[in-house]
């Protein structure tokens, strides 16, 4: 093996091993992600059983967090089958 094979070698091990970096980074900050999601469905879980607390204050706010919940997900979904549907009309027109 000849100096340039070698060289090609290592720039192409070094770019390896600069996209294994960028992939260790990506799956931390999906775990990340993923723990600050858990931490949230579970205050979310403990605002709405405030529902069962003998308070009326308490039951006031665990309704209003399960009307918040509700319309967040309506909204989401909405959002999410218009792009749907205006991905799949522009499918179609373009193939």
């Amino acid at each position: 093996m000849n100096i340039a094979g070698l060289k090609h070698q290592i720039n192409r091990l070094g770019k390896i091993y600069k996209q294994d970096k960028y992939t260790i980074f990506l799956i931390f900050l999906c775990w990340l992600f993923s723990a600050f999601s858990g931490f949230t469905f579970a205050f979310g879980a403990y605002i709405c059983s405030l529902i069962f607390e003998l308070y009326a204050e308490n039951q006031l706010g665990g309704w209003l967090a399960i009307a918040f919940l509700i319309t967040w997900v309506i909204i989401v979904l909405w959002k999410g089958l218009i792009n749907a549907i205006k991905f799949a009309v522009i499918s179609f027109l373009v193939f």
